[in-house]
């Protein structure tokens, strides 16, 4: 086998790889809905909705979290 031939066969093989490897993306976040800091945190949890729920033909799931403005909720 020449080594272009190798070279192309490894070039598909890596490709097909990425295509299998696809999957759901999450991203996650956490926001001050609730609380002392709500004032901030509702017009966040509200861009979220506006976000596109498919990038590049993959689905995006956007997970929001409410930590209540209570910084041992924040930590994780």
């Amino acid at each position: 086998m020449t080594r272009s031939r190798l070279l192309l066969a490894l070039a598909l093989l890596a490709l097909g790889l990425t295509e299998t490897a696809r999957g759901d993306i999450n991203v996650g976040v956490t926001l001050s809905a609730t609380g002392a800091a709500a004032s901030l945190g509702i017009p966040e949890r509200n861009t979220f909705e506006l976000l596109p729920t498919t990038i590049a033909g993959q689905k995006v799931n956007w997970i929001v979290l409410d930590d209540g403005s209570d910084t041992t909720k924040a930590v994780t």
